[in-house]
């Protein structure tokens, strides 16, 4: 698939270069390559996000990850500590300005 985009990229490029050719007059054989290249570099820049998008789904089937977490840090339960500590705290309200 993402052969396909990059290559449909390089195929809008080389299309819009031949068509501004033919039809010669400077200023729309400027607009069509302009166009063309425009073109082109976003269809290969969705390519390439297309790409990344398949490396990371292959990386999940696998069972590989990057992150900061292992996945074995993400299944330990919650800290149950006491909160006796916090027992009689009030938070300030800093918007009283008597």
């Amino acid at each position: 698939m993402v052969q396909v985009v990059k290559g449909l990229a390089i195929v809008t490029v080389i299309c819009a270069f031949i068509v501004g050719i033919l039809d010669f007059q400077w200023e729309t054989a400027i607009i069509w390559w302009v166009s063309g290249i425009v073109s082109g570099i976003l269809i290969f820049a969705f390519g390439v996000v297309i790409e990344h998008l398949e490396n990371i789904s292959y990386a999940l089937n696998r069972g590989e990850s990057d992150n900061r977490y292992a996945s074995s840090d993400l299944r330990k339960p919650a800290p149950t500590g006491s909160l006796g500590k916090l027992q009689g705290y009030t938070m300030s309200n800093s918007d009283d300005k008597d």
